[in-house]
């Protein structure tokens, strides 16, 4: 079928239509979450700023029931009434990353400004019903409402408060670096794992509210019914049968330490090979190190999901220019090596050079053969059987005197 550039032209301007209303989205959006906020200013003024729907995101957030049919001014009512009650609930499903946060603006005056965030992390913190943002003096800024500071600030002292904190960072790094290494888990088995590492029970019920809001921030994790996935992983379903054929092969035994580090924020797998593909790319391409680190990151991550080696050097195509032969080979070499040196979510943690060496040790050489080699067993004769050397004559008789 031919397409003549009228078809074309009219597609370019339907696409360049949607960036243009995704764009004028995106700043209405900004622009509501950036309006101007008086400082200082009371739970219940900071929440007349929200919509039905963004008050209904608090209610949700927090597990208000029965409210759902309610008109604004009742709702906010409802949650002027709650948020201080259920605060304390809250923030024990947070992190000490997101509690740093709220420190900073309780000892800042109530308020900081605002670091730089997507805007879904932004969305959730709103979601929280006691962190507001808006504009003071020309910057950005999330601010706590002033009735709400002391006892904030009271949960800060509070040792066990504390304790939890520390618990749920644990928790979501130890989950954040097993699916970057697994890509899958179900439930029972993360609850194991979280259990062995970190040697103290688990409440699923509390795990799990700690890792939806984990999930909803970090957008590193997803809970679906089939059990923990990493956000990058498409085909939880091929990965999990993939890991379930090979019975015989153990989900690789990762340190703690190793697993903490794995579960950092934009964590990528450091080697030797990795660095040999950096050093490549920035030896041949004006690109700078981020760029490097951003293609080796994507590339990593493609391995992981299953992507072959051809794959992967088209996608450097649309990277860096590969002009001929040798650079192509060159470049596949370095793919060869960095798919048999990446921990795979198929392998269940493991490289594939790891699997081979497994497989080459199992593999014992035949011994050569040789003639007669067969063991020669012996029965002890006993003195009443026939001598063995057939003269009919008892063994106690002939031979055995």
């Amino acid at each position: 079928m031919k397409h003549n550039r009228t078809d074309e032209q009219i597609l370019l301007q339907a696409l360049e239509t949607i960036h243009d209303e995704t764009e004028k989205m995106r700043e209405k959006e900004a622009k509501k979450i950036w309006s101007e906020i008086s400082l200082p200013f009371s739970l219940h003024a900071g929440l007349l700023r929200y919509t039905k729907d963004e008050l209904h995101e608090i209610r949700k957030r927090l597990n208000i029931r029965n409210a759902s049919s309610l008109k604004k001014a009742d709702l906010t009512a409802v949650l002027e009434e709650h948020i201080p009650i259920l605060m304390k609930i809250i923030l024990c499903q947070l992190d000490e990353h997101l509690f740093r946060l709220i420190q900073n603006m309780i000892h800042n005056g109530g308020f900081i400004f605002a670091p730089a965030m997507e805007t879904y992390q932004i969305k959730f913190l709103q979601s929280l019903g006691f962190i507001f943002t808006g504009t003071y003096k020309g910057e950005k800024v999330l601010a706590l409402p002033a009735d709400l500071i002391e006892p904030l600030s009271s949960l800060e002292g509070d040792m066990k408060v504390r304790s939890i904190l520390k618990r749920n960072t644990e928790w979501i790094r130890l989950t954040q670096g097993m699916l970057y290494y697994y890509g899958v888990l179900n439930s029972q088995t993360m609850l194991e794992k979280i259990e062995q590492y970190t040697k103290k029970p688990v409440r699923p019920i509390e795990f799990f509210n700690v890792m939806r809001q984990a999930d909803d921030f970090y957008k590193v994790v997803c809970l679906e019914y089939q059990g923990l996935i990493h956000q990058r992983v498409f085909d939880p379903f091929k990965i999990k049968e993939e890991q379930d054929s090979r019975k015989d092969l153990d989900y690789y035994p990762f340190t703690k330490a190793q697993l903490l580090q794995a579960g950092a924020p934009d964590y990528v797998s450091e080697n030797k090979i990795t660095k040999s593909f950096r050093r490549f790319l920035l030896d041949n391409y004006r690109i700078t190190r981020k760029e490097t680190d951003q293609i080796i990151m994507e590339c990593i991550f493609a391995i992981k999901v299953g992507e072959s080696t051809n794959n992967l050097l088209e996608f450097m195509q649309t990277q860096v220019e590969i002009a001929d032969f040798k650079t192509a080979e060159a470049m596949m070499n370095i793919l060869i090596q960095l798919n048999n040196h990446t921990r795979q979510w198929i392998l269940k943690g493991y490289m594939p050079s790891e699997i081979f060496k497994e497989e080459k040790e199992a593999l014992h050489p035949l011994p050569l053969k040789k003639e007669n080699n067969k063991p020669v067993t012996t029965r002890k004769i006993g003195r009443n059987d026939p001598c063995p050397c057939g003269s009919g004559k008892k063994y106690k008789k002939c031979c055995g005197r």
